[in-house]
């Protein structure tokens, strides 16, 4: 004999012992059929079967007092809504809704399958992984109403860490930058997985450090860092700069290691995306505590075969840095998020028919990537910034480059011949083509890593709405970037050189244009008189011998009037004489312009000549 009785909010049954049953609906409609009854007594209450089915809707709710996340179900029907049972992992296919039986229908069924493959507790508690399953299992579902509540904020809750910048980084963090590091350690904490999306110039490269450096003094870490070719060496100085106490290795060009043990005698390996493609199955042979991808959006078509071999290197927290994550489709969005929380959006077929390019589908994208991404502008943060941010950028020459520049190097040793030398090694930084008529201006990028670390800078200027003036000294070079930037980019683009009459009516047509646009100057034209405040980047594509024309020039859009923090980008070669200039720049010991260029033969300007010349990328050379 069964003794029915309410349950909560559904039907259970004991046998007349200390045995308590949770059957199913179909199992209720059995029963009351085989003994052919239309009501059924519990206790003082009287219920009938209803042969309609009851609504369900889903939610997920943070719990501050336990911080945690809950699962809730509820039931509705004429207005009214009720909680659903959940038991053994499932929720209760059933419901009592003023005092009448429903079933919960096909949603029900629905909804225990994807319940099946989670950890969820009879209260509702999930853990973090099992919280990500369920709700993409129910938006790509779609059939069933969701309503989640859990904000960014609330992930982090979940974090137990309390981080505190380490004491032995060599750098004082503005205020957002503290907050992006406590952010990022505390993310890593739940997720093992972000994106750090800030807007170029905000130190995105210092803030991981900074990351890096607080993990290294919990325990010994190895990270594998992973960036364009050019930047690998700009790595190795931040470091060196910010974190001295953790140690590095470049692992690029043909003198890398071959042993798989070497990679892990120090804490971070630098290498570029190309060398990691290369080395795969070394890579492969143990799990990185980081890996991190700069310049992220190299992995944003998911059939690349960048992308699909990057994402095979194991490790246990996954990193990207990008400040243009999202460009053209939301294919990029899953890519990227594939490398970050591989589960987070599904598998690639779902994703694409569940998800078209547009605004709608984007904005359904946003809650649930939001939680792993942090992402400032520059605007947004202001206050905390200075009028003017200088962004060196240490670049290594390709090996083309860098053939090509010990070969000059070399072509003659007379002194006499050295400022033959040192010009034409100064073009060869800006581009080959200087050098080389015969090489193709088609796809300039292919021969100058300087020119292709450049395009990145200008398309994420483009992508942000914002305008760029771009610094040169040679009029074949400025003539060359007009010329692509106008194919590659179809924005505004125009130049001011000492030819230039209409200077005025350049820079108002420039300050004009809605949206981005770019000014390629030479800086000495642009030296004087001239106000070119409606810019806030500024690339100095290569470095002058006398500080005071760099200042001057950038002085043009860093002046009275600037209403935006000015981003200035420096490019130069590391170990070739434009890393010399920089140096010299940096001591305030630089040769004047008129020195430099004259023929005096002063045993100074003997000096400071042979000095850059030893400079080489193929390692300092004595001559």
């Amino acid at each position: 004999m069964r003794n029915w009785m309410i349950c909560n909010h559904h039907l259970a049954y004991s046998d007349g012992l200390d045995s308590l049953y949770h059957p199913s609906a179909s199992e209720i409609i059995k029963c009351i059929r085989s003994e052919g009854i239309s009501q059924l007594y519990c206790g003082n209450q009287v219920l009938s079967f209803s042969r309609l089915c009851a609504c369900i809707e889903c939610a997920f709710i943070f719990d501050s007092e336990q911080e945690t996340i809950i699962f809730k179900v509820i039931a509705l029907h004429s207005n009214t809504f009720v909680p659903v049972d959940l038991f053994n992992g499932k929720i209760v296919d059933h419901v009592i809704i003023n005092d009448r039986w429903m079933y919960l229908g096909e949603k029900a069924l629905i909804l225990n399958e994807m319940l099946e493959k989670v950890s969820i507790q009879d209260d509702g508690k999930l853990e973090f992984d099992s919280y990500i399953s369920l709700n993409r299992e129910l938006r790509f579902n779609g059939t069933i109403k969701i309503n989640d509540c859990i904000t960014p904020d609330d992930i982090l809750k979940l974090s137990s860490e309390k981080p505190l910048v380490p004491i032995n980084l060599n750098a004082k963090l503005f205020h957002y930058q503290q907050e992006g590091f406590e952010w990022m350690v505390r993310t890593l904490s739940v997720a093992h997985g972000f994106l750090l999306g800030d807007e170029m110039g905000l130190g995105k490269t210092l803030q991981i450090i900074t990351l890096l450096l607080y993990h290294a003094q919990k325990s010994d870490i190895h990270a594998l860092i992973i960036a364009p070719v050019s930047l690998l060496v700009n790595w190795a100085r931040e470091i060196s700069r910010f974190a001295p106490t953790l140690s590095f290795k470049i692992h690029s060009g043909a003198m890398r290691t071959g042993f798989y043990l070497n990679l892990f005698d120090v804490n971070i390996i630098i290498t570029s995306y190309g060398t990691a493609i290369n080395d795969l199955s070394m890579l492969k042979m143990s799990k990185w505590d980081f890996l991190i991808l700069d310049e992220g959006q190299n992995i944003k078509n998911p059939d690349s075969e960048r992308a699909i071999q990057i994402k095979k290197i194991p490790r246990v927290n996954s990193i990207v840095m990008s400040g243009t994550p999202f460009e053209n489709h939301l294919t990029d969005i899953w890519s990227i998020y594939d490398f970050v929380y591989p589960s987070l959006l599904g598998d690639l077929a779902s994703f694409t028919s569940l998800y078209n390019d547009d605004v709608l589908n984007a904005e359904r994208l946003e809650p649930i990537i939001t939680p792993f991404m942090i992402r400032r502008r520059v605007a947004d943060v202001r206050k905390d910034l200075p009028d003017k941010i200088i962004d060196n950028q240490e670049l290594l020459m390709s090996d083309f480059e860098s053939t090509l520049y010990e070969n000059i190097r070399n072509s003659d040793k007379d002194k006499k011949a050295s400022l033959g030398i040192l010009t034409k090694l100064r073009m060869l930084c800006t581009h080959p083509f200087l050098i080389d008529a015969s090489l193709s201006t088609e796809a300039p990028e292919e021969y100058s890593a300087k020119y292709s670390r450049f395009l990145e800078i200008v398309e994420e200027v483009i992508a942000n709405d914002q305008k760029l003036i771009v610094f040169t000294t040679y009029k074949k070079m400025n003539e060359m970037i007009v010329k692509d930037l106008r194919i590659r980019f179809g924005v505004y683009t125009d130049f001011i050189d000492g030819s230039t009459d209409n200077r005025q009516q350049k820079v108002d047509d420039f300050s004009s244009q809605k949206g981005s646009a770019i000014l390629v100057v030479n800086p000495k034209a642009g030296g004087a008189g001239l106000n070119i405040t409606a810019a806030n980047h500024v690339v100095h594509y290569n470095l002058e011998w006398n500080p005071a024309v760099e200042s001057q020039a950038s002085a043009r859009a860093y002046r009275t009037g600037q209403t935006q923090t000015v981003i200035i980008h420096r490019l130069y070669y590391s170990d070739t004489v434009e890393e010399y200039i920089n140096d010299l720049m940096g001591h305030k010991t630089a040769i004047g312009e008129a020195a430099i260029i004259g023929t005096t033969g002063c045993n100074d300007l003997e000096i400071d000549l042979v000095q850059a010349l030893k400079k080489t990328p193929k390692g300092e050379i004595n001559i």
